[in-house]
Order: structure tokens, then sequence, then C-alpha cells
């Protein structure tokens, strides 16, 4: 409204079209200083007091461009005002339009990766994953190139070039892309999958579905590295990966239950054999108190009384150590104790003829 009263004032005031062309473009431009001017000292101050420094980021790398917007529709409508009925004219609008597309392109791209990115940081931060490494640059490219079609499809729009037949061939290119690369593209949405469902993180000990056993060393877009016990590095790719049971150690914390399998002889004392394996771990450093060890009698077998010794350890990575230890003690204990250890057995009986 207010810039309609403006071309009502310069009308009545002002005789002659170029001088009115004209002051519309100064006052353009003397607005879009001003808020360059404003944005550098005053709006950057009150970013700076915010948490975040998204708002800095996004003031700095953009003002001037915005500027540089404003100072371009001043010019198309001083242009637009006089209202020239020529191809010049018509071909000067134009490719005012396309310039201030192109410029709204390039601030929306830089918006958006300065999210992207950020996003990404406080993901990698607080997950311990590949995100910042693996997913922003691109997520950061499809942004790009979802802002560079999107203006283009405009600017052909403004240059009347038929848009359907540009998108039926942008259609027929993306399947017979996404068709030779349908691997490709599976392992990384998998990727993409594992690392925002946090399924695990590098460091992460890890037992897969079929068997294997390793730490995470890499999370990557395409494929997850894995150091097995023998220091071997196994590259898996992300789309089996990610439809397969893993099981993760490392959660939801570092403890982990160790169970050791006993079988004694029968006629052995049940109580005194539970009271001797609780014993022989009392002193294993890295076994918690709580929740406190214990002995489950849990089965009478075809020759044995089967019991189980069941702790927990603070660090899953010494599990392999600490049941080794655990596992002495308790066979030194039982011998100490004079509590047979039951092995297979089968008596028989022959009849005389």
């Amino acid at each position: 409204m207010s810039l309609f009263i403006l071309f009502d004032i310069l009308e009545k005031g002002v005789q002659n079209r170029y001088v009115i062309a004209l002051i519309l473009f100064i006052v353009f431009l003397s607005f879009a200083k001003l808020l360059l001017f404003l944005s550098k000292t005053r709006l950057l101050k009150l970013t700076k007091r915010t948490k975040t420094r998204i708002d800095d980021l996004i003031v700095k790398k953009t003002n001037k461009l915005f500027s540089w917007v404003i100072i371009l529709f001043g010019f198309k409508i001083s242009v637009a005002y006089l209202k020239m009925q020529t191809v010049y004219a018509k071909s000067v609008i134009d490719l005012i339009d396309i310039l201030i597309i192109l410029l709204l392109t390039i601030i929306f791209i830089i918006i958006g990766d300065i999210l992207i990115f950020n996003w990404g940081h406080r993901f990698s931060k607080k997950t311990k994953s590949g995100v910042h490494d693996e997913i922003v640059p691109l997520l950061q490219a499809l942004n790009r190139i979802f802002f560079i079609i999107v203006s283009g499809l405009i600017i052909m729009k403004i240059w009347n070039l038929k848009i359907i037949g540009v998108l039926t061939s942008l259609g027929l290119a993306g399947v017979v892309i996404g068709f030779a690369l349908r691997d490709s593209l599976s392992n990384m949405a998998g990727g993409v999958s594992l690392i925002l469902d946090q399924t695990f993180s590098v460091g992460d000990f890890i037992k897969l579905e079929s068997g294997e056993m390793g730490e995470v060393i890499k999370v990557g877009l395409r494929s997850t590295r894995i150091k097995t016990l023998d220091n071997e590095l196994m590259i898996i790719p992300n789309g089996p990966l990610s439809m397969s049971k893993i099981t993760n150690y490392a959660k939801p914390n570092n403890a982990l239950r160790v169970i050791i399998e006993v079988g004694v002889v029968y006629g052995s004392n049940i109580d005194k054999v539970k009271k001797v394996l609780l014993d022989s771990i009392t002193d294993i450093s890295g076994i918690l108190k709580k929740p406190a060890p214990e002995v489950w009698f849990d089965k009478m077998a075809d020759f044995s009384l089967n019991f189980k010794l069941l702790f927990y350890i603070r660090n899953y990575r010494k599990r392999f150590t600490i049941k080794s230890k655990a596992t002495s003690l308790v066979f030194k204990s039982l011998k100490k104790n004079n509590i047979e250890i039951a092995f297979p057995t089968r008596t028989v009986y022959m009849k005389k003829a």
C-alpha cells in the first residue's frame, strides 16, 4: 500500500516519467543500503545473544544477497513504471526476474546448507555417529539440486519453454539411473537408516546375525567396517546389514551379564555348591556388586546337577578376560571343596546267562 502512495505522490509532484523511475530506483537502493547497514550493526548484535550460531551465520552470509534482491526488484519496478512496450524492455524485465530467482536460489541453498550442517554436527556429537561426515554432504547436495531444479523450471516458465517435456525427460532419466544404481542406492538408504536409527556407533562391539563379532570402525554411507576379534577387517554393505538382526553389546550401557554353566555329580550338596560358586568370584575386579551375582540350580540332567553362575561386569569389552578368570577360579574352588565335576558316564549291568 505504501508503494502505491509513493507512486501517487511522485506522479503529482513530478511530470517526467524517467525522473520518477530514477527516484523509485534510488528509494529501493537506499532501502537496500539501510537494510544492509542495520543487519551488520543491529541485527548481528541481537543474533549473538542467542544460544545458537545458526542465525548469525544466516545473517552474515545472506544480508548482501538480500540487499541485491531489493536493488534488482527496485530496478524492475522502475523499468516497469516506464511502460515501454518494446521487446528490449520486456527482455530487460525478464533478465531482472532471472537474476532475482538466481539470487533467491543461492540464498535458500545457503540457509539449507547451514541448517543441515548444524543438525548433522549436533546429531554426530550426541550419538557419536558418522552423520556429519557421511550424510551431511549428501543432504547438502540434494538441497542444492532441489533448489537448482526448481529455479530452472521457473526460469523456463519465464522464457515460455515447455516444462512438461523437461519433467518427462527428468522422470525417465531418474528411472534409468535408479535402475542402474539400485544396489548402490539400497546400500545408501541402509546407511542412512543405520545412522539415523542409531543402531550402533563407532567403537561399539556388535554381533551379526551370521555370528561374526567385532568392533565398529566406521559407519559409511555405503558400507560399514568392522574389526573382528582376529584383527580382521570386515566390510559389509549397509543394505543387507540394515535388514539383519544385530546384537549391540554397548547398548543400553556397557554393563554385560556373564553366565558360567557348571555340572556337578549327583549327591552333591546343593547349598554348598551355590555358596562355593558365589565365593569363588568375590575378589574378581570388574564384577558389579549391583545387581548381585547369583546362582541358579538349573536342571537335573542325565548324569549331572546343572548350575548357572550369573554376574554382571562393568565393561563388556573385558567379558572374555573376566569369564576366563572366573571359570578358572570356579574350577579350583570346586576341587578345593571336594565337589566333583560331572562328566558323561554310563553304567553297564552284565547278567550271567
